[in-house]
């Protein structure tokens, strides 16, 4: 073997090392053609090592242009490879010149499986010998046909080509894994330029591609990891900026939420307040027609439930009409309003059980302050109607507490009009859940409009009771 096989049987072997890598971290990734192209540089390199090592140990012209053959169709893989590699490195996007240049590259192969002659012939054989490395160094070889010629003229015109896609990668984009491509891109042509002068016999020296080919993987492979490198700080970057981009976001949504609380909080304390004011008269605030009727249905099935009495007691202002002809019709809202003022504060003092506390001085201290239960309902009815719903309250009781609100609502007077005077009539109605179970709640209304009607027959300002 001669002196300069070894190195050169090292690089082939690390050229299949770097490709094998390659290949295995793109079948395991998938994720970047790089890998692919970069695998398919170290595979053809290794080949033209092997080619050379076989070229510089050949004892025959004939054996040397065979060698010589194989370095042609690796030479065109290394210009296929690298060309494709770099394209997708830069993910350059014009394709034109990529589609011709892998074309003519795939037209020379197949001129040189057709016409082997026109690669290297025989018949011009190329011998030259001299002293290196404390030995003789024999060159068998034949002198470079055409077709070789013409690949090594495209491959210096695509590695020109890609060299300056590098050059403006560095100058525009700040790439530094550029650099790498720039210097071993320009080993290359040093190293074409000197293998021409060294196949034309003008310089006599060691063939130096193979050993330029080696040097332009380790730059390749520098620019492929400084890549890497860069896409890497980038995505922390990016990640770092999506992190604070997500905490404001984060805290925006957080305020928002916040704000929605307090802005639901504040609907839901509207809408109460808009359901209160659909439930009250617009004028007594006290309860109204329909609302009043809801809270009858709903304490008729608590005392149907519950065993206890209810009374319903319906009031009827005397001579209303009268009153709005005489002294107008803001005299009688007045009227209307101090008629509510009644119903709402000067209820009796019950008991838990709802009996009127007879005791004097509990008499005369309820006479002092509010008395009505919290349990008790009052409505107004209608134009001059009002109603008051007593739980817990029997026949005894009810007409003992409407008789107290009948001489309150005459005891009323109206600021500004002294001589108009005001009374009312009450028809009371009583329902006893012990005594009759199934009765409906249309019979406890019938029951104290017939009670109602029955106190206005007998000379108005009076008190009625009937039983549902």
């Amino acid at each position: 073997m001669t002196p300069n096989s070894l190195p050169v049987l090292i690089m082939c072997g690390i050229s299949c090392y770097a490709g094998l890598s390659r290949l295995v971290m793109y079948v395991l990734r998938m994720e970047s053609r790089v890998n692919l192209y970069f695998a398919f540089v170290c595979f053809s390199i290794a080949f033209y090592d092997a080619m050379a090592v076989g070229l510089y140990n050949c004892s025959s012209v004939e054996a040397g242009v065979l060698w010589q053959r194989g370095q042609f169709f690796a030479s065109n893989f290394i210009g296929g490879s690298a060309f494709l590699m770099v394209f997708a490195l830069y993910e350059k996007k014009s394709v034109a010149f990529k589609i011709l240049y892998i074309c003519l590259l795939a037209a020379f192969l197949a001129l040189g499986l057709a016409f082997p002659g026109l690669i290297v012939s025989a018949s011009r054989p190329n011998v030259r010998s001299f002293a290196i490395f404390g030995g003789l160094v024999t060159y068998f070889e034949g002198v470079t046909g055409i077709l070789f010629n013409l690949t090594n003229v495209l491959l210096v015109v695509g590695m020109a080509y890609i060299l300056r896609i590098a050059i403006s990668a560095a100058r525009s984009r700040k790439r530094e894994d550029a650099y790498f491509l720039l210097v071993g891109l320009s080993l290359f042509f040093a190293s074409a330029f000197t293998d021409i002068l060294i196949a034309s016999n003008i310089i006599l020296s060691l063939y130096s591609a193979e050993y330029v080919f080696f040097a332009l993987i380790l730059m390749m492979d520098l620019a492929v990891q400084k890549r890497f490198v860069s896409l890497f700080r980038e995505v922390e970057a990016l990640n770092v900026g999506l992190e604070a981009r997500v905490e404001r976001r984060t805290q925006e949504i957080t305020g928002l939420v916040s704000q929605l609380y307090s802005k639901n909080a504040e609907l839901q304390d509207k809408n109460a307040v808009l359901a209160e004011l659909a439930d009250r008269d617009g004028l007594t605030k006290l309860l109204n027609h329909a609302a009043f009727h809801r809270r009858l249905a709903e304490e008729f099935s608590a005392s149907r439930r519950q065993l206890f009495c209810l009374s319903l007691v319906m009031i009827d202002i005397d001579r209303f009409k009268e009153i709005n002809d005489t002294y107008g019709h803001q005299a009688g809202d007045k009227v209307i309003l101090m008629v509510a003022e009644v119903l709402m504060h000067n209820s009796r003092d019950y008991d838990l059980k709802s009996r009127l506390v007879d005791d004097p001085a509990a008499s005369q201290a309820a006479e002092a302050g509010p008395a009505i239960r919290l349990y008790d309902v009052s409505g107004r009815y209608g134009g001059d109607e009002f109603a008051l719903l007593l739980p817990y309250c029997g026949a005894k009781d009810v007409l003992v507490i409407a008789e107290r609100v009948r001489a309150r609502i005459e005891a009323i007077a109206v600021p500004g009009l002294p001589d108009l005077r005001v009374g009312a009539s009450l028809g009371c109605a009583v329902y006893d859940p012990r005594a009759k179970a199934d009765c409906p709640v249309a019979d406890l209304m019938q029951a104290a409009d017939r009670a109602l009607y029955e106190a206005k027959a007998a000379g108005r300002g009076r008190t009625a009771v009937s039983s549902a």
